[in-house]
């Protein structure tokens, strides 16, 4: 028997029945052995909270608790001896007329993600940006977004956001920035751009490409990079071995019954077209008048529990490193390909019932690959939507 066991068991119940029955106004209490108030259960608080336990065990009287409350307020009002910095605040002289405090404005515009542009709409207090949401009459967005979209107003407010240019790790300001670019150039141009290296991300914006190209033209020695942290390279790379040339890939699931996906969180991954093809997903996966029959399914394979995979009809766990095994196997059982050497059981199980469904639903059946896995497996997913009867309408990068 534990020891609170024996506490519970030689407390006097009686007397503790006699102590509530003597008392007068409200008592709040956590166990018997607190109301009881035993010699055992003050050791034991002692040993519980040893810094604390003259807050329980001592009565509070008015002039300690008046003393207490008054030093608390006087440690409150510390916080408001600060001071703060001079700001210079000026009204309008003439305030806009289409500005009303207190009633928000929107703006459409659209935020830049790997190269795509996402549709959305801004909704500003006072020119200051409070909400991001996807552009209900852009057909891209119908006016929901992607999660990196969302989250993207925190970047207005970043505390380690840059407030001004750094030179050599010290704050400066744009004029001394644009005296010593021009210096720099000046220098470059007399070495045709030798040594000259330009460092974005993934340029989508037709304006800025045309500049950039128009630099790299004049200055033929100069170098321009694009890198991104988390790429798309073996997705165009597998786009180039299908179909010859670099295409940005795109899935319309509004008349898809079957849709498989690969080592693919498309479900929660930002992407070209992504929120579109979410929405259309959404939609294929409702019950019409009590019948379930025209909803879509979806077969997942994947190596850790994604978004996709919790609404999975079907979910194959396998190694990421297993997922081209199987995509070769489907490939072979639908005759574009041939099958692998090494599979588990249980996704050689997968293979024929998956390609019956696929068969059956031509034209109207996905198979959607995630960005991580080689571009070979990309490749592959092309040639079996293409015998699947998927029609293509590919956008060149």
């Amino acid at each position: 028997m534990s020891q609170t066991e024996n506490k519970t068991a030689a407390m006097d119940l009686d007397a503790v029945r006699q102590k509530l029955a003597s008392a007068t106004g409200p008592r709040f209490w956590r166990s018997l052995e607190e109301v009881a108030d035993t010699p055992e259960f003050q050791d034991t608080l002692k040993h519980e909270f040893p810094a604390g336990v003259d807050v329980f065990t001592e009565s509070v009287g008015r002039r300690k608790f008046l003393s207490l409350m008054g030093a608390s307020l006087a440690l409150a009002g510390v916080t408001g001896c600060t001071r703060q910095p001079r700001e210079l605040i000026m009204p309008y002289a003439a305030e806009p007329p289409e500005m009303i405090p207190g009633v928000p404005r929107h703006f459409a515009t659209a935020m830049p993600f790997s190269g795509v542009g996402e549709p959305v709409l801004v909704e500003s207090h006072e020119n200051r940006p409070t909400k991001i949401e996807g552009n209900p009459e852009h057909p891209m967005s119908q006016g929901a977004s992607g999660v990196f979209a969302q989250a993207s107003i925190l970047n207005m407010y970043d505390p380690d956001r840059l407030p001004t240019p750094k030179q050599r790790g010290r704050d400066s300001d744009w004029l001394a920035f644009r005296t010593e670019m021009r210096r720099q150039m000046a220098i470059a141009r007399s070495k045709r751009g030798a040594g000259v290296r330009i460092l974005t991300p993934t340029v989508g914006s037709p304006t800025l490409a045309a500049k950039l190209q128009q630099f790299t033209t004049e200055l033929p020695e100069a170098k321009w990079v694009q890198w991104e942290p988390v790429n798309r390279d073996n997705l165009r790379a597998g786009a180039i071995a299908a179909f010859g040339r670099d295409l940005s890939v795109r899935y319309d699931l509004s008349k898809a019954k079957v849709v498989l996906a690969l080592d693919s969180d498309f479900l929660s991954t930002n992407g070209p077209g992504s929120v579109a093809m979410i929405k259309a997903f959404a939609r294929g996966r409702k019950v019409e008048n009590g019948n379930a029959s025209g909803m879509n399914r979806l077969y997942v394979v994947e190596a850790n529990a994604t978004a996709t995979g919790s609404n999975a009809d079907h979910r194959l766990r396998l190694k990421a490193s297993q997922v081209a095994g199987f995509a070769a196997s489907l490939a072979a059982a639908l005759g574009v390909g041939s099958a692998a050497d090494e599979l588990p059981e249980k996704a050689k199980a997968w293979i024929e019932p998956l390609a019956a469904d696929l068969r059956a639903n031509q034209g109207a059946a996905v198979v959607i690959v995630g960005d991580q896995q080689p571009a070979w497996v990309h490749a592959a997913a092309h040639a079996i939507n293409a015998q699947l009867g998927l029609r293509w309408s590919g956008c060149r990068n």
